[in-house]
């Protein structure tokens, strides 16, 4: 079958676009994509008919139907200019062009792709004649994709024979945000930590036979271990941090050893070690280690690359009975590297294609509970499947499970983040809330009286424009999921400069479409305008061995190292390139066409690569528990606008007047405790 759309020629049979432009080879998703909106011309299909029609009823997010569309879309504009495929906020998609059968034959199930003119017994003719070939050709496709797939890719979310049921809504709901549990090999305890607005963070003890709970400690991370008489803590002061182990019985407190900074993660192994990880710097990633508390020996378990991942190994979870180590470590925000560290100091890695953050080893064999920000997944790691165990309304933080007279537990500690953002007047030093929301709201950014915030308040990350103090969703198709992603407003406000998996991309504003400006091959990340052109970026890459910076030149295509002892986010006025380092506090400056170098700011946090403004000769930056400053590089003076406020996230601008700071207002974190059951479903 042939159906013209728009002046397109959409060839079923040769799964083909062609217009006099050139011709576009569909892709599996993209062609039956398209056939489904061809079967409702004019209609709009929502995004749950497409993942019941074009998926199959798989769980997918947003992303992956939003970069089908994209495919789509972007195989179109460069056939014609014709607008195709409409956007309808909040619905779905919709078939907007022209679209007439030109040929028709026995192949395709394409029912509705014909011109307005016929009459509808026409049209319930070729239906009917199209149907018997199209049930036979649509279930062989299916048969044969399925037996591809058993053989030659891992079975990702299929339907888990591992259940959950809630027995608790919740089990423990305390005024505040409960987090990062640990419990006995009984369950009889469980340990949280809570934090409350305004309290100071606390560690407590649930009895989960009496339902009392105990306060034991103040401002540490803490772990029980199995037989629930021992508690291990670091804990950090203005003086000191350290190791101790909290005895339950007698509340005594026996130091281990001092220590940098307090762990993200540990966990015991035994009643004679425990597992911990830490960083050797603010420019390194987490690593774990395993101390023995009798003969006082630490030992690294685990070294991951430190090229652009200060994250690590930044989860881990202990097999008591196979005294397997499980350990999450991050790759991008798309992926997770499982890793698994048997006793005879071998280990096992397994690529997951989701940002999995929490995990738990569960009671079946060789196998281990996975969560991403909302999914409960089972990972076989025999097989390598990947199984769908439940689709929950909340924010997932924290797993464990626990056996109880033989009934298996997952405990599970729930996260709710919400931020507003205020606009803080530097001539009065008085703010008010700005933009506040359901959800997070991120990234305040403004150019040339374009103001843009980064926002959850609709499903995902999404962009949103702010007009008249009225925030309006920007409908633009991504080839990506957005989630906390740093980007870049350009001096005249019309397009966003952002990068992703190392590829660097443009978003035109005016035009509500993206273009990418160069492949992920050149490593970027921290992308900035130069100057106040638009056809040069710099940016920073480590493709040369070491974070340095770097110069695109669009209309040339060409890429020139800016910097050779170190850059990370840099900006240029006037011939001289201002720029930070990825390990080192500071702010440097030097000549284009120098590379001689000198330290500009002393303090100056290597946090400042987010937000760090350079507008006319004046300097932007935020100092460590001071605040927002200014930086004249005439004069050389510095001068304090913004004292740090309460539940500043480190994100802000300077809006380009030089009078106002947009900057993010964490409110209280909530999140509560709840229990579910395991069960095993009967398999066929």
């Amino acid at each position: 079958m042939k159906v013209r759309i728009a002046d397109v020629i959409f060839d079923a049979k040769q799964r083909t676009l062609s217009h006099v432009n050139g011709s576009r080879k569909l892709e599996p998703k993209v062609f039956t994509l398209l056939t489904t909106l061809l079967d409702a011309p004019g209609e709009i299909v929502t995004r749950d008919q497409l993942i019941a029609l074009v998926w199959n009823n798989r769980v997918v997010g947003d992303g992956a139907i939003n970069r089908t569309v994209s495919l789509l879309r972007n195989h179109f504009l460069a056939l014609t200019t014709e607008s195709v495929i409409e956007t309808v906020p909040t619905q779905g998609y919709r078939l907007v062009a022209q679209t007439e059968l030109i040929e028709n034959t026995r192949y395709n199930s394409i029912n509705n792709a014909i011109s307005d003119d016929r009459q509808p017994s026409e049209k319930n003719q070729i239906n009917k004649t199209l149907l018997p070939s199209t049930l036979v050709i649509t279930i062989l496709a299916s048969i044969i994709i399925a037996l591809l797939s058993w053989f030659f890719y891992p079975k990702y979310q299929q339907q888990s024979a591992l259940v959950t049921t809630l027995l608790n809504d919740p089990l423990i709901g305390l005024k505040g945000w409960e987090y990062d549990i640990s419990t006995t090999a009984t369950g009889n305890k469980i340990l949280f930590h809570h934090q409350a607005e305004d309290d100071p963070q606390q560690v407590y003890i649930y009895d989960t036979n009496t339902h009392k709970k105990q306060a034991i400690l103040n401002n540490a991370r803490a772990a029980i271990n199995a037989k629930g008489d021992a508690v291990l803590f670091a804990q950090k002061n203005e003086l000191t941090c350290s190791f101790n182990i909290f005895n339950v019985e007698n509340q005594k407190v026996e130091h281990l050893f001092n220590c940098d900074d307090v762990p993200s993660k540990l966990a015991w192994k035994d009643s004679s070690h425990f597992y911990f990880n830490k960083r050797l710097s603010k420019s390194h990633p987490y690593q774990i280690f395993n101390y023995d508390i009798a003969t006082h020996r630490l030992m690294q378990v685990s070294n991951p690359k430190s090229n652009n991942n200060l994250k690590g190994d930044f989860n881990f979870a202990h097999n008591p009975d196979t005294q397997q180590l499980a350990i999450l470590r991050y790759l991008n925000e798309n992926q997770t590297e499982l890793i698994v560290h048997h006793t005879d100091s071998s280990e096992e890695k397994h690529t997951i294609n989701k940002r999995i953050t929490s995990l738990a080893w569960s009671p079946q064999t060789n196998s281990i509970i996975l969560a991403d920000r909302s999914t409960l997944y089972h990972y076989l790691l025999d097989t390598q499947e990947l199984n769908v165990i439940k689709q929950l309304e909340i924010d997932i933080n924290s797993l464990a499970v626990a056996t109880i007279d033989q009934n298996h537990y997952l405990l599970l500690s729930s996260k709710q983040v919400t931020s507003d953002i205020m606009r803080y007047n530097i001539d009065d030093n008085t703010q008010h809330i700005w933009q506040q929301s359901a959800g997070v709201e991120l990234l305040p950014r403004s150019a040339n009286g374009n103001e843009l915030i980064l926002s959850t308040r609709y499903k995902n990350h999404h962009f949103w424009q702010i007009e008249n103090n009225e925030p309006t969703l920007l409908d633009i198709e991504l080839p990506f999921e957005l989630q906390f992603t740093r980007y870049e407003l350009s001096p005249d406000g019309d397009n966003i400069l952002l990068t992703n998996l190392g590829a660097s991309y443009e978003i035109d504003l005016n035009k509500k479409s993206i273009s990418q400006l160069f492949t992920k091959q050149h490593n970027s990340y921290v992308s900035n305008y130069y100057a106040n052109q638009t056809d040069k970026i710099i940016y920073s890459s480590n493709k040369s061995g070491q974070w340095q910076l770097w110069l695109f030149d669009r209309i040339n295509k060409e890429h020139r190292q800016m910097t050779h002892s170190g850059g990370y986010s840099g900006r240029v006025l006037n011939n001289t390139l201002y720029f930070s380092k990825y390990s080192l506090d500071g702010l440097w400056s030097k000549s284009i066409d120098s590379q001689e170098e000198q330290l500009l700011i002393k303090d100056f946090s290597l946090l400042n690569w987010l937000n760090w403004q350079l507008i006319d000769n004046d300097i932007y930056f935020y100092r460590a528990n001071s605040g927002i400053w200014q930086y004249s590089i005439t004069s050389k003076q510095e001068t304090l606008l913004m004292a740090l406020p309460d539940n500043f996230v480190h994100q802000y601008t300077v809006i380009p007047d030089e009078k106002k700071i947009l900057w993010v207002k964490l409110r209280p974190v909530e999140g509560d405790i709840y229990q579910y059951q395991l069960t095993t479903a009967p398999t066929n």
